[in-house]
């Protein structure tokens, strides 16, 4: 049984969406079916989902976020739904979810909107307690900290991108992503006390790319030493007008 225009209200995606967003994806779903059945909507979700991959495969982004915040919406039960579901029926729901969020992350943050990113990533992390095989709890930790990392670093928040990634290293010491980003943060810090047109710029999760890197620190330099000249120059006109 199905119905056209009867829409329920997630948990996770009007956390996630601004209100534009979500209105535009609602207008949209009244258009398509809504099944009941629960191995149906799983089945929708993982079809959109891959639609979603196919998009960003052509980096078309915005069509990408748009199908992977539908592929959620199919999975994006109700609370008073989620309660009455069993252990086996929230495994198989978050199997699709927490995937789905860590794409959407991804997805939010390649296309301008790092702090949508964030908050999927963190709704992903949230459901973890839900699976049960370490392999796979691991993999998905592991992606969403890492998707959470590069989006904190869009906003400039690269303490908190640094911490996800030596989360990470301390599952997978040799994951290279993860050393990348761990690698990558001190000196977007760095940068970040420097000249605007010398910080960091880009995804945590390349490969540093800035030739003109000594730039950046020998103004960091002058600005330091033009820093100590100023405070020099402060205690040696305390000390001749120690009244001023």
């Amino acid at each position: 049984m199905t119905s056209a225009v009867q829409l329920k209200g997630g948990q996770l995606l009007p956390l996630i969406r601004g209100e534009t967003e979500y209105t535009k994806l609602q207008r949209f779903l009244q258009q398509q079916a809504q099944p009941d059945n629960f191995e149906e909507r799983l089945k929708i979700a993982n079809d959109f989902r891959d639609l979603a991959n196919e998009k960003l495969a052509k980096q078309e982004l915005s069509n990408a976020t748009f199908f992977v915040s539908v592929a959620l919406h199919y999975v994006d039960f109700t609370a008073e739904e989620y309660s009455k579901q069993d252990s086996e029926q929230k495994r198989l729901v978050n199997q699709v979810v927490i995937p789905v969020l860590s794409q959407l992350c991804q997805t939010l943050s390649k296309a301008g909107n790092p702090k949508q990113a964030v908050v999927a990533a963190s709704l992903g992390l949230d459901r973890l307690g839900a699976l049960q095989n370490r392999e796979e709890i691991d993999h998905l930790d592991s992606e969403l900290h890492l998707n959470r990392a590069v989006a904190n670093g869009s906003i400039r928040e690269f303490d908190a991108a640094r911490q996800d990634a030596e989360y990470v290293l301390g599952l997978f010491p040799n994951h290279e992503r993860a050393i990348r980003i761990a690698k990558n943060c001190p000196i977007a810090i760095r940068l970040e006390r420097g000249a605007r047109d010398y910080r960091w710029m880009g995804p945590l999760d390349e490969d540093f790319k800035y030739d003109d890197e000594g730039k950046a620190l020998k103004w960091q330099a002058i600005f330091a030493v033009l820093t100590v000249a100023v405070l020099v120059v402060a205690m040696v006109i305390a000390r001749v007008f120690p009244g001023s």
